[in-house]
């Protein structure tokens, strides 16, 4: 398996609101048009609480890494590049 690349988008909904992510690209390094995802952050512990950066981000990463598992299988740690992005409130 090539390395595959995520860019993840995670954004700042307010000081007493925390964080949430908003979507992720994957690049498979297949050729394979890469996946672009928007997404909504509805589950209710999600929103229950105030979720740092942090938390936000690795949140995220798990449902890629469900993903990535889906088209390539178990993927090690090393194969996945990870770079997160900070959009603006």
């Amino acid at each position: 398996m090539s390395v595959v690349q995520v860019t993840m988008f995670v954004r700042e909904q307010g000081p007493t609101e925390g964080w949430t992510y908003t979507g992720w690209t994957i690049d498979w390094g297949t050729g394979m048009p890469p996946l672009e995802e928007e997404v909504r952050v509805w589950c209710a512990e999600s929103r229950a609480h105030y979720m740092r950066r942090e938390d936000a981000v690795q949140e995220a990463k798990h449902r890629i890494r469900c993903k990535i598992y889906e088209q390539c299988g178990d993927a090690p740690e090393p194969q996945i590049t990870w770079r997160v992005e900070s959009l603006p409130a």
